[in-house]
């Protein structure tokens, strides 16, 4: 969780030129996002179900900052039209386990932030494993089995089999 909150505050203060915050001020800032983060996703944060609270986790600036970016900026004695002129008013960035990305408008293209591409692995190899474990079949077809398509070459030699 820790790594994925720093890359969310890293990209929003990536957002905010030096020349509008002093770098005293952008460090206060980043340590008050960075705690707001944590109180919210502590007892949100699902890695082994990562889109589970999903919307929940979401910072969305929509018309206005999002209550959570407000809070960080008020804790930090700045002033909250800094961040409203600089800011996009219609993004919202998601911040999952292993993954953050963002989206600008309704539309737009999502783009990632920072992705964990081996704790994804890793959590879909441990997900399998809970299925195969609680499952009662003889069998299970895992998401890298490929389909087996078995075609008869010629249709005379089918024995009257359509």
């Amino acid at each position: 969780m820790q790594q994925e909150i720093n890359h969310l505050a890293d990209f929003i203060l990536s957002k905010i030129p030096d020349s509008s915050v002093s770098q005293q001020n952008r460090k206060k800032f980043r340590e008050s996002l960075v705690s707001e983060l944590v109180k919210k996703y502590t007892s949100h944060w699902y890695p082994e179900s990562s889109q589970q609270g999903s919307g929940y986790r979401a910072i969305a600036n929509w018309g206005s900052l999002d209550p959570l970016l407000l809070r960080a900026i008020k804790n930090s004695n700045l002033d909250p039209l800094v961040f409203e002129k600089l800011l996009s008013l219609d993004m919202t960035i998601w911040c999952d386990p292993y993954h953050v990305c963002y989206r600008i408008g309704d539309h737009g293209t999502i783009y990632t932030i920072f992705e964990d591409k081996k704790g994804l692995i890793d959590n879909a190899k441990r997900s399998m494993a809970e299925k195969v474990a609680k499952s009662n079949n003889d069998f299970v077809i895992s998401a890298y089995t490929t389909p087996v398509v078995m075609r008869r070459a010629n249709r005379a030699e089918t024995n009257g089999i359509a």
